[in-house]
């Protein structure tokens, strides 16, 4: 794991190699032959370092490691991931509508409209907002 970091952010982003505890698959059964991999969970020894990993893979977006995609994500807790993930359906047609959003810790959706920034601490204040936002829905 400390190697694919370094492939893929390059050894000029470390100030030292990075160090990791212990990285493991995740507890998903395996992928049939059309699904994604399992995700790894990787605890680095240095906090820092993940604050470095994360931020770099903000910035450069899309990261490839031997040709294929690659994602890194901060872990957290099932209850704070069930939070985040109440936002979809919003994010879902703030993405088509092409509006600027963005999901902070832990569940606080910020939207960016008409050059203001509105927070939403829940998804119905933010689907109360959009609707005043975005044209109504054509049914086809």
């Amino acid at each position: 794991m400390e190697e694919l970091l370094l492939e893929v952010f390059g050894k000029e982003s470390f100030a030292k190699p990075p160090v990791v505890d212990r990285a493991h698959r995740s507890l998903a059964p395996p992928p049939r032959s059309n699904q994604a991999p399992r995700p790894f969970i990787v605890r680095l020894h240095h906090y820092q370092t993940r604050e470095l990993v994360l931020r770099l893979a903000r910035e450069r977006g899309q990261l490839l490691y031997k040709g294929s995609r690659i994602h890194f994500y901060p872990d957290v807790s099932a209850e704070v991931a069930k939070r985040r993930a109440a936002f979809n359906p919003i994010k879902a047609q703030l993405k088509d509508a092409g509006i600027e959003l963005g999901l902070l810790f832990p569940a606080r959706l910020r939207i960016t409209h008409s050059g203001m920034r509105h927070f939403f601490d829940s998804p119905q204040q933010a689907a109360e907002f959009i609707q005043g936002v975005l044209p109504p829905a054509v049914d086809k």
